[in-house]
């Protein structure tokens, strides 16, 4: 027997899923509930021509979505099924979610699910201490059951690519387009619904060689405090056999399924995405052992000082349609 989903249920579920990372905070999903089924969709009205003109980023956080989405539905009414890409007719329809059979939730699902709300970028410093070897292994298991594979950078490769991040963030600050889009979705003021406000920024690292991305891509900030960052970041790169839309999607659900991992042990995580936008360095932050992998998100991880704030969300009546008010 399987189980139905009431309003309520449709409405907190996609709720849940709106809590997902997505780049710049630009929230590029929208959701159509009908006949009990919530489908998945990335708003084309929300890419980044410049930085992301494949859509790739976007599709990952799209699966993001997804992954919370999925919890929160096995949380309310059971483990549900889920169709990735299942009509090629309708592009923008990435993913159809039906409710399972009714089932309980599995302990990790329910402790996972409570992380959903906690969960965030932390652009803030990280203790300066390798992490915790079950930590490590908590994280790579949990991008392993989505499909991807989670490979830590040892010393050396950490070396190389945090040199790579700084490169493609000159390059990227360098570049009039690139600023422009970034520009479009940071520095937002009290009241938006989307994009990264200068409370959320995190603090100015104190030194131009700590690995944290700033958004505000060197420009000033008001009242913006100094900190030093970590000089040994822990480094991971999460990859991915294929490079197609149904692997962004999974490394999306990857992505999301470790980041919530990682916050329920009491970690933080935050994205080093300039080398994964820059298409002739993007392989570059691939491990050499990794074969022929693909890298889809660089991952800094650490236990946080201090929190950073949530970056804002867009109103539920902004991104859920029933098929009824279509």
């Amino acid at each position: 027997m399987f189980a139905t989903l009431t309003l309520t249920e449709i409405e907190t579920a996609v709720r849940a899923a709106t809590l997902a990372p997505s780049v710049l905070n630009v929230q590029p999903w929208r959701f159509i509930a009908h006949d009990d089924v919530i489908e998945v969709h990335r708003d084309t009205d929300r890419a980044l021509p410049v930085t992301d003109p494949g859509s790739r980023a976007l599709t990952v956080s799209c699966g993001a979505a997804l992954f919370n989405l999925r919890l929160a539905v096995a949380h309310l009414v059971g483990r549900p099924e889920v169709d990735l890409l299942p009509d090629p007719t309708r592009p923008t329809l990435l993913a159809i979610v039906r409710p399972g059979d009714g089932s309980e939730p599995t302990p990790a699902e329910s402790r996972l699910y409570a992380a959903i709300a906690d969960r965030r970028s932390s652009r803030v410093p990280f203790v300066d201490e390798p992490l915790p070897v079950e930590a490590v292994v908590r994280v790579e298991d949990a991008a392993a059951q989505e499909g991807a594979t989670l490979r830590f950078h040892n010393a050396y490769e950490a070396s190389d690519v945090s040199r790579l991040v700084h490169q493609a963030d000159l390059v990227q600050r360098a570049d009039a387009d690139i600023r422009a889009e970034v520009g479009r979705w940071t520095g937002r003021r009290q009241g938006a619904v989307d994009g990264i406000p200068d409370i959320s920024l995190g603090p100015k690292a104190k030194d131009s060689s700590s690995l944290v991305r700033d958004f505000a891509m060197g420009l000033p900030v008001d009242d913006r405090e100094r900190a030093a960052f970590e000089r040994n970041p822990t480094l991971a790169v999460l990859l991915s056999d294929h490079d197609g839309p149904t692997d962004w999607l999974r490394a999306g659900q990857a992505l999301e399924r470790l980041w919530l991992e990682a916050t329920s042990a009491g970690f933080g995580v935050s994205l080093l995405t300039q080398p994964l936008e820059m298409p002739g360095m993007r392989w570059l932050a691939r491990p050499a052992a990794s074969g022929m992998s693909w890298p889809q998100a660089l991952i800094r991880l650490g236990l946080p000082v201090g929190r950073t704030p949530p970056t804002p969300r867009r109103p539920l009546a902004d991104v859920l349609t029933f098929a009824d008010d279509a």
